[in-house]
């Protein structure tokens, strides 16, 4: 009798610290608003407001070279200087788990936007504009701050980009470039 009551006992404490933490439902919907809102701060040039979904010891890899908030700041505002208009922009998180305040999962974002070719590199002349849709997929952990899940670590695994329609390879060299 003694061994139920502890068995019980242990699973209504078990179930009884899971209410306590975020469900996985629950993180994925406040990701999904943090980098609703980051999008939507870097649509009016905000850089700020775009990095608060970051944390403040965010570290990650783009194109090979390890990254912190510094320099991601860094390439936002360039990144930001060359966007015209954000129309679609998505950030869907697959494989999410969470234990307590730290969550990973593998999250797909979608981008849709009118850029500027500050560098005559996208097959046309410089300042041309351009229609840009990237899909980007990535390694991410989360980390809850300030009541907020944000991204505290993330590598950039598979992207594919087009440019007005066409697959393009940003690596390869430009038609207009001479080797």
């Amino acid at each position: 009798m003694r061994k139920w009551i502890a068995v019980c006992f242990v699973l209504v404490l078990a179930s009884s610290t899971a209410a306590f933490g975020d469900d996985a439902a629950a993180v994925k919907k406040s990701i999904q608003a943090g980098f609703k809102a980051s999008m939507a701060a870097l649509g009016k040039k905000d850089i700020k407001g775009f990095l608060a979904f970051y944390t403040d010891d965010y570290e990650g890899t783009q194109q090979g070279m390890k990254v912190n908030k510094a320099a991601l700041e860094q390439v936002m505002k360039g990144y930001s200087a060359s966007t015209k208009e954000i129309h679609s922009a998505s950030y869907e998180v697959a494989n999410l788990k969470v234990t307590g305040n730290k969550a990973t999962g593998s999250p797909v974002m979608k981008l849709d936007e009118t850029i500027i070719d500050v560098q005559g590199m996208m097959g046309g002349a410089k300042g041309q504009e351009h229609r840009m849709k990237l899909e980007q997929h990535y390694t991410t952990a989360f980390a809850k701050s300030g009541g907020a899940w944000k991204v505290s670590k993330q590598d950039v695994g598979e992207t594919k980009m087009w440019i007005d329609g066409k697959l393009f390879n940003p690596m390869a060299q430009s038609p207009g470039q001479k080797k």
